[in-house]
């Protein structure tokens, strides 16, 4: 990968837009003015945030992790941009990122050879570039860049980050892609295995049901088969004995309709009761006359008695007006009384005379109605004896109507029989017929279902033989060992010429314990022969010497990768802890390295060193806001 231009604005401590060119700077000093802080001469001034936006414009965070809003300027606030330029296998790239920015918003966007090629999301972007470049984050901080922010020198770094970072710059990625889609394939066939068992049950399930239905069909159709079969015949026999009573039941009829004729006229010749209605109404008109006499007799008692009265009293009173009778209202008052008596007596010589009268009368009709209640009684003894014997006869006609009725009861059932014998011949026989095909097809689904079950498990079993091929244990173990011994070729070259060949090292893809164990643990072991055997025992030049051997050996095998090979490099404070004499070696080994990588920065607060450089690039600092000159 080339890297050719970078562009910051109001990144960190960058505001308006700073542009550096990254092609053939040589070995080139990056220095710091900050004129904010005379005390501190550089710090502060923005060096390092230089190479922190090249980091930052690749993979979306600077190395200290910072990312989203808190790269912005704080003094500006807001419209942050950072744009860089580079080549990769002869095709130009470019990758802006934007925050609070006043029409890209918050945006990550790729261009390849003047067109975007931005992906539908900010992550599936970074993938993208991180796949373009061939590199991680974490594997270039520990190759191309050397102790930018705070990560963890190879040495300190944990096992799991040591493997990460060789396995990246060994391109063993590549396998870890291959796992990871083996992983994915087992997954998914895992998942079709589990659908194809579902179906199976599935199609268990439907076979058992629809074996039941054809089984239920088929015993219906002979059960009613055999029921049909049963009331024919029953029914045919009892037709063969039957006689026919239809005339039979005609003549009983035509009998029972005269004997119901003669039962009417005798019940013409019943008296109309016409004499029993006359007694009846003289016995009524006798009783009032009886009513009537009494009634007279008790007004004729009582007028008597008011006569008696008005003669018999010394002061008699008037019966309406209440006052004493003088002698002449007396007498007439007694002469009313003797006039009602008279009139009362010839009332009731006249009731008396039509009671003899009416009794005389009530004798003679009795007489003739019990003569007629006596010839009565003998037409209603005929009309008794005629009814019973139409009431017989009237049974036998319904016993012969039943009989009539029975048989063609049995005549229906013979019908119905045939007709449903007919019917059940056309349905169930068609229908068991298709029963059973659904059961042939469901077999063959089965039979299907099972072959591609157990192609299959074949799949699965296969795909997880790739898992484990692709594993730590597997290919990827062995790349490790093939890489391990040009890493620590390298590393131990450059450790001699840092240390007069008095430290060396083995990077170690196993971790023997104590009690003898050994584990899958990359291990850092350090010979010193004036110091410690542990990389933690040895001074902070002695470290910073052997993390420094380790980081060039890292990027050997990175410039022999074609995919990752880079014309940039970097260094943050390299210097750190050296003597001159440290110091000056590692310079010599820059300038062997400038004639592979034609541009490499190195970042140092320490001016006296600004001479053994090619050029220089100054970062000034002042009220706040940074900006680069170039030498």
């Amino acid at each position: 990968m080339e890297l050719v231009q970078l562009e910051a604005t109001n990144f960190m401590v960058f505001g308006d837009k700073q542009t550096l060119n990254l092609e053939h700077q040589g070995l080139a000093l990056i220095e710091g003015v900050n004129k904010d802080a005379d005390s501190f001469e550089s710090n502060g001034s923005g060096k390092s945030t230089l190479i922190s936006a090249i980091i930052y414009a690749l993979f979306g965070k600077t190395p200290d992790g910072s990312a989203g809003d808190s790269v912005i300027n704080n003094k500006v606030g807001k419209g942050t941009e950072v744009a860089l330029t580079f080549k990769q296998q002869g095709i130009t790239y470019i990758v802006k990122r934007y925050r609070k920015h006043s029409k890209f918003k918050n945006k990550v966007l790729l261009f390849q050879n003047g067109q975007e090629v931005t992906e539908s999301s900010a992550k599936l972007t970074d993938e993208k570039i991180v796949h373009i470049i061939g590199i991680d984050m974490n594997t270039y901080l520990h190759s191309v860049v050397f102790g930018l922010g705070n990560v963890a020198n190879f040495s300190e770094a944990t096992d799991k980050e040591k493997k990460e970072i060789l396995e990246d710059i060994a391109n063993i990625a590549v396998y870890k892609d291959a796992q990871s889609i083996a992983k994915e394939d087992l997954k998914q066939a895992k998942g079709e295995v589990k659908i194809k068992q579902n179906d199976l049950l599935n199609l268990a399930q439907q076979l058992g049901q629809t074996t039941s239905v054809l089984e239920v069909a088929q015993s219906d159709y002979e059960v009613e088969k055999e029921k049909l079969n049963k009331d024919l015949s029953e029914a045919t026999e009892q037709l063969k004995t039957s006689r026919d009573v239809s005339d039979d039941l005609q003549a009983l009829r035509a009998s029972n309709a005269a004997q119901l004729e003669s039962i009417q006229e005798l019940s013409n010749q019943r008296p109309n009761n016409t004499l029993a209605v006359k007694v009846a109404q003289q016995q009524s008109e006798y009783h009032q006359l009886q009513k009537n006499e009494k009634d007279l007799l008790q007004s004729l008692t009582e007028t008597k008695q008011e006569i008696v009265d008005v003669n018999s009293s010394a002061e008699p009173r008037c019966k309406y007006c209440g006052n004493i009778l003088d002698a002449n209202h007396k007498q007439a008052e007694l002469k009313r009384l003797a006039a009602q008596y008279q009139d009362i007596q010839t009332k009731g010589s006249q009731e008396h005379s039509k009671l003899v009268k009416l009794e005389q009368s009530i004798k003679e009709l009795s007489a003739e109605v019990d003569k007629e209640t006596a010839a009565a009684a003998g037409v209603e003894k005929q009309i008794a004896q005629r009814s019973s014997e139409l009431k017989e006869s009237t049974a036998k006609a319904n016993e012969l109507q039943d009989q009539l009725n029975y048989y063609a009861s049995l005549k229906q059932i013979q019908e119905n029989s045939k007709a449903q014998l007919a019917e059940i011949e056309n349905k169930y026989p068609a229908r068991i017929k298709e029963y059973i095909a659904q059961v042939t097809e469901l077999k063959e689904k089965i039979d299907a279902a099972n072959k591609e079950a157990t192609d299959l498990d074949t799949r699965v079993q296969d795909l997880e033989e790739v898992v484990d091929v692709y594993s730590d244990q597997g290919v990827k173990s062995h790349v490790l060992d093939l890489v391990m011994p040009f890493i620590n070729t390298r590393a131990n070259y450059y450790l001699g010429e840092l240390s007069d060949n008095t430290i060396s090292l083995n990077i170690s893809t196993q971790t023997k314990s104590k009690n003898g164990n050994v584990a899958d643990k990359l291990d850092v072991q350090v010979e010193n022969v004036n110091g410690g055997d542990e990389y933690g025992l040895n001074s902070k030049g002695e470290r910073r010497r052997i993390d420094l051997a380790i980081s060039l050996a890292l990027q050997d095998y990175v410039m022999t990768k074609t995919n990752t090979k880079t014309n940039f490099i970097a260094y943050d404070e390299v210097f750190d802890g050296l003597d001159s004499t440290g110091v000056s070696r590692v310079m010599n080994i820059l300038k062997e390295r400038i004639k592979e990588v034609p541009t490499i920065l190195v970042v140092s607060h320490n001016a006296e060193l600004k001479e053994l450089f090619e050029s220089t690039i100054t970062v000034k600092k002042n009220k706040g806001i940074s900006i680069i000159e170039t030498e």
